[in-house]
């Protein structure tokens, strides 16, 4: 008995070894990318005469995962580092080329959120300068005291943790300790520690995300092809209408009445020249709230914006157009021109919003009319626009 549990207690740690490794990341492949930063010389630490100032810190990497907790970074770089003798304001600048090999260590194997990074970087000594401050400017000098000269080897041992921010960006905090530090209180020679800060953006991960988004897209709007578009047509504001009503302004009524019907059927007979992804289909705006709640029989109208319940189109998948005020996601502000929405009346993203969908409010039309929000856009190119938006959701049928 006691041999079959210890059988069925090994199976089971197999199974969960197996499962574990089952959800690492397969990522295998070599990434390569930039790393971007900040510097500041801990050189007051040993010396209180010297003072650190911020450097900046850049370069390239090449990673290759290794196994399921570690990683491999190869780390040509720049790093330039100042620091100041702070009694007689004398500043003291290195700029150093960089060849860092770091060692990645991931305490999860399911995840890459969090790493510990230990490595060497060797640099060279490629450039520096003295200078002292003079008419509250610094200017450069020659100092007997600064013993550094170029081409001068230097390391430091790099250990820091790296934060996932995104999928291709992390937020890194090191520490750089100088192995070849050699300033004293009097003279300054060798590379002084830092610690640091940056950023590691991803190029290939970058690179999989956009693919995978457009890819997702691409899945997105070639169900659409396959449904239906339902287009929202306006109707006159009532509050308006009534308003000329008790003013006894009949003609204008009719006017205004007249006016969104022309506008209304200029809008079908665009969308049906002008767009060929899907199968379109027109409502009403007051049928809004039926379509939300999934409520679609005698909502579609007939070309003389009349409901003809013999009209039903498939409803598993499609999206909402209409050209109207709304928030555009661009600037932030109301505009008029096309905007896409969801079955639920949620605004789409790109492809399907673009600025490409905005009207000026002038665009051929009346602006008094746009200034007191009435519905009179009959002098707005809608096939033009239409015709944009259609050949822009046709590049993700190619």
């Amino acid at each position: 008995m006691i041999r079959l549990y210890k059988m069925v207690l090994l199976m089971a740690c197999f199974y969960m070894l197996n499962e574990s490794r089952s959800q690492v990341p397969s990522e295998k492949s070599i990434g390569y990318g930039l790393r971007v930063g900040l510097n500041y010389s801990l050189s007051g630490l040993s010396y209180t005469n010297y003072s650190g100032s911020t450097g900046l810190t850049g370069g390239l990497f090449i990673s290759k995962p290794v196994f399921d907790h570690f990683a491999l970074l190869v780390e040509p770089g720049y790093t330039g580092i100042s620091f100041r003798e702070q009694s007689s304001d004398k500043r003291y600048n290195a700029h150093y080329l960089e060849a860092g090999f770091t060692l990645v260590f991931y305490p999860s194997a399911l995840s890459r959120e969090f790493a510990f990074q230990l490595g060497y970087r060797p640099s060279l000594l490629a450039a520096y300068n003295s200078e002292f401050i003079e008419y509250g400017n610094y200017v450069p000098k020659t100092f007997e005291n600064n013993k550094n000269k170029i081409g001068g080897l230097d390391g430091v041992l790099h250990g820091s943790i790296s934060i996932a921010m995104s999928d291709f960006v992390n937020l890194e905090l090191g520490c750089n300790y100088s192995l070849s530090n050699k300033t004293t209180a009097t003279e300054v020679k060798g590379r002084p520690s830092t610690i640091e800060t940056g950023l590691r953006l991803n190029a290939v991960s970058l690179k999989e995300k956009m693919t995978k988004k457009e890819k997702s897209l691409r899945d997105v709007i070639a169900g659409y092809s396959k449904g239906s578009l339902f287009v929202m047509l306006a109707t006159p504001n009532n509050k308006e209408l009534k308003k000329l009503e008790e003013q006894g302004k009949i003609e204008e009524m009719k006017l205004i009445n007249t006016e969104i019907l022309a506008r209304n059927q200029k809008i079908m007979r665009d969308f049906k020249e002008n767009y060929s992804i899907s199968k379109v289909y027109f409502f009403m705006d007051t049928s809004a709230y039926k379509l939300i709640s999934g409520s679609y029989r005698g909502i579609f109208v007939d070309v003389n914006l009349k409901a003809d319940e013999n009209i039903q189109p498939d409803t598993n998948n499609y999206f909402v157009a209409a050209f109207t005020e709304d928030i555009s996601t661009y600037t932030n502000k109301m505009h008029f021109g096309l905007f896409l929405y969801d079955e639920k009346m949620n605004p789409l993203g790109k492809p399907f919003s673009h600025p490409g969908n905005l009207v000026a409010p002038v665009l051929d039309g009346d602006p008094i009319n746009y200034l007191r929000k009435r519905a009179n856009y009959l002098g707005v190119p809608y096939g033009r626009v239409i015709g944009k938006f259609n050949t822009r959701l046709f590049k993700y049928l190619n």
